[in-house]
């Protein structure tokens, strides 16, 4: 999580790492989802970009874990209930949730059919 907060230029290779151990797997996917969440709620806004496209290509894995995941990640009590929280004290990180949230809408049917 770090390495992705900080490191510059393309992670591809780490998220695709991160996500071919998420596929089908329910522990390590969850655990991923909480340190995203954290990081997420913590890192400055300008360092959020990276965070957002390793949980866009976690929670667009096609797998039977994909409705539990993209659940977790907007339901539970750990999940990302970010809006709430920055709305009022920080409108870039907000902003950055809403795209996030439109983008994963767009590319995603699943989650597309879940926010519905």
């Amino acid at each position: 999580m770090y390495a992705l907060r900080e490191l510059t230029g393309s992670l591809s290779v780490l998220i695709e790492m991160v996500v071919y151990c998420c596929f089908c797997n329910e522990h390590f996917s969850f655990t991923v989802l909480h340190f995203i969440k954290t990081q997420l709620e913590t890192a400055p806004p300008h360092e959020l970009k990276n965070i957002f496209q390793l949980l866009h290509e976690i929670l667009v894995i096609e797998d039977p874990l994909q409705v539990e995941r993209i659940k977790f990640a907007f339901e539970t009590e750990s999940g990302l209930i970010l809006m709430h929280h920055s709305n009022h004290v920080d409108s870039s990180r907000c902003y950055q949730c809403v795209k996030f949230l439109v983008t994963l809408a767009q590319k995603c049917p699943t989650a597309k059919d879940y926010f519905k």
